[in-house]
């Protein structure tokens, strides 16, 4: 018996054998399994290059002038990195110096990257070379490791291999979480961090974690949590929530309490001594001094920027096809039903409690916030960090639900879905204008009839790297319904896949419908037309 970190605040009896023999025949059982997911997401993740050689997005600049700025100069100030590739929309102005207007986090821990940059890149290399390589070991990297992780941690829940792949499959690439997979902002590296952070304060739902000193995991848990704070800010009420409850756990074991204190204090420091450094006051930070007039405003008003909750972005951020969360991945309603078995199973009633605490405190302060849409992004992208909570929820409801035909075929038709739309925002133009009611059929698929696609930026015609990237994700589509559909043989497999492929069909002609008021359309086809110009896409334009 061992102590346990946060859950029970106590001790556990149950052992496992994890060790010799057993380690190994586990490997064995699930490399094949193994093999198939890394290649999946490294094809994913690498083969499609998500760069416009006209376009940027602010966002991401912002976090790149930052860590460059750290290499280059020694400076928290991004006046130099500012003159040397352009101005930004995304920037903080205080007593003469710019900054960027993020959380400092992110940047920080790229700013190795960036001297490495520094050191073996060409001096005349182009801003778009310098993102790409952030965004390859800044989000890419780190986010196919994670899907390996999660595999790894969901079987170690003790559910079916097959049901957590294809759980691992909707993650990957039926979601938003794909999207911002392969962008530089800071969601889905804090959503990794939150995810992991909440596992480790429930060691004895993860057999590995049981041989790790109490102390150490406490720590871990406590700094990834704060970690992921400090990269993105949409995290504060969740992470306050899940801190409290930690604490409230570990009230009467102080040889977890304090590590898990001082994991929390060492990137919480470390944001406010760089708010102090830039703008001389530890709370206040770069959104307050918004170099845009509107945004500035907007943040340095309410409490700290923080706006009375707005009620009527709930079915913006979650239904409506403009940014709807459970648009673009219908599936993950099936999520949100994953709560109700996690607390009705006493094994996982704690962690799910404590899931359902940390997604409900992300969607409540994207309320609060001055922008709940993001300006041009794919979906609701300040509700990415719950993804991998939203997954691990989906994989317990399948365990649940396994023998449910009805459940598991519509699951399969909104996965589908998912998956199409993942693959047409990332196959042409992923930031999403916010004049487009549907974005996802009235802005993408005419861009993909007019031959622009990011596949225009590679080396390979542009008809061919199409139709290889449309068969990747046809072949994820697949592996997700064999894997969901295993127990099933014959006519009766067939006939789930039809039926699955039926429900996605209706789905997406259903979404064809949902047209743009009139009143748009020719700032509409204004934009579009700057968009195809303005980014590149010209290049393989017809």
């Amino acid at each position: 018996m061992q102590n346990v970190c946060i859950e029970n605040g106590g001790t556990m009896a149950e052992t496992v054998n994890l060790s010799g023999r057993s380690g190994l025949k586990w490997i064995k059982k699930n490399g094949y399994t193994y093999g198939i997911l890394l290649f999946a997401v490294l094809f994913g993740n690498f083969f499609l290059k998500i760069t416009y050689p006209g376009f940027i997005n602010p966002n991401m600049l912002s976090r790149v002038y930052l860590a460059m700025a750290i290499a280059e100069d020694g400076s928290f100030h991004i006046d130099n990195v500012v003159n040397k590739y352009g101005d930004i929309q995304d920037m903080a102005e205080y007593k003469g110096h710019l900054f960027s207007d993020k959380p400092p986090g992110y940047s920080i821990l790229l700013s190795p990257v960036a001297w490495l940059i520094k050191i073996f890149l060409p001096s005349n290399a182009t801003i778009y070379t310098r993102v790409e390589i952030f965004r390859l070991f800044g989000v890419t990297v780190p986010t196919v490791f994670f899907w390996l992780v999660c595999y790894s941690i969901l079987t170690g829940f003790g559910l079916r291999p097959h049901l957590v792949f294809a759980s691992i499959l909707i993650g990957a690439f039926g979601t938003v979480f794909f999207i911002y997979s392969n962008k530089l902002f800071s969601h889905a590296p804090a959503g990794i961090l939150l995810f992991m952070s909440m596992i480790s304060m429930f060691p004895s739902l993860y057999p590995p974690l049981r041989k790790v000193p109490p102390a150490l995991i406490a720590f871990s848990s406590g700094f990834f949590l704060l970690l992921a704070l400090s990269f993105d800010y949409i995290l504060l009420l969740a992470v306050c929530c899940i801190g409290f409850t930690a604490v409230l756990r570990l009230i009467h074991d102080w040889k977890t309490l304090i590590p898990f204190l001082l994991g929390c204090v060492i990137p919480l420091a470390g944001v406010l001594l760089y708010n102090k450094m830039c703008f001389d006051s530890p709370f206040r930070t770069g959104f307050h001094l918004h170099a845009d007039p509107y945004y500035g405003g907007c943040y340095r008003s309410g409490f700290f920027g923080i706006q009375v909750p707005l009620l009527s972005s709930i079915p913006g951020m979650l239904i409506f096809p403009q940014r709807g969360l459970l648009f673009f991945s219908p599936v993950l309603l099936f999520s949100i039903a994953g709560f109700r078995e996690m607390l009705r199973n006493e094994k996982f009633r704690q962690f799910g409690l404590l899931s359902l605490v940390a997604t409900g405190a992300v969607v409540v302060f994207s309320m609060t916030t001055v922008d709940w849409k993001g300006g041009w992004s794919a979906a609701t992208r300040y509700l990415v960090p719950v993804i991998p909570v939203l997954v691990g929820s989906l994989a317990i409801f399948l365990q649940t639900n396994q023998r449910s035909s009805l459940l598991l075929r519509c699951m399969a038709g909104f996965a589908l879905v998912g998956f199409f739309h993942a693959g047409i925002a990332l196959l042409t133009f992923s930031d999403f204008p916010d004049i487009f009611i549907n974005p996802l059929y009235n802005f993408c698929l005419p861009l993909l009839r007019s031959g622009c696609s990011t596949a225009s930026q590679l080396k390979t015609p542009p008809v061919v790297t199409v139709a290889i990237w449309s068969a990747f994700m046809a072949g994820i589509a697949l592996l997700f319904l064999l894997n969901l559909f295993k127990v099933l043989e014959g006519k009766q497999l067939i006939k789930s896949i039809v039926y699955s492929c039926c429900i996605a069909f209706c789905f997406t002609t259903f979404s064809l419908y949902i047209k743009e008021p009139d009143s748009l359309k020719e700032k509409q086809a204004e934009l579009l037309d700057l968009v195809i110009h303005s980014t590149g896409f010209g290049i393989g334009h017809k």
